[in-house]
């Protein structure tokens, strides 16, 4: 199933409640591809524009890296604007080490 799914759209693989349409493909056994993985753009620009000091580069690793890091999705599809980006998001692919624990990036702040 292709569908999107962001760091900014996450609805669709709550991580809160467990539930969403990317569980509910998984308990179906169909495989996830995901499209905007990257937000558009939309996420580096506000960050951009807000924290000028931090490298765009940077932004786009932590994007692709959060939905990859999630065990549900197969695919990332993304579009790569110049050559250089090819090696860079296989790099990110590839390296499996970096991944997020989401279940503990979602867990809720208690004091």
């Amino acid at each position: 199933m292709q569908i999107r799914y962001s760091l900014l759209y996450g609805h669709p693989s709550d991580w809160e409640t467990s539930e969403g349409i990317i569980r509910q493909a998984d308990a179906q056994g169909l495989g996830i591809v995901l499209m905007r993985p990257m937000t558009s753009g939309v996420f580096q620009r506000l960050m951009a524009r807000t924290f000028p000091q931090i490298e765009v580069l940077d932004v786009g690793r932590l994007l692709l890296n959060y939905v990859l890091s999630d065990p549900y999705v197969d695919v990332a599809l993304i579009g790569m604007r110049e050559p250089r980006f090819v090696d860079l998001n296989n790099a990110i692919s590839d390296d499996v080490a970096s991944r997020l624990d989401l279940a503990q990036v979602h867990e809720r702040y208690v004091r």
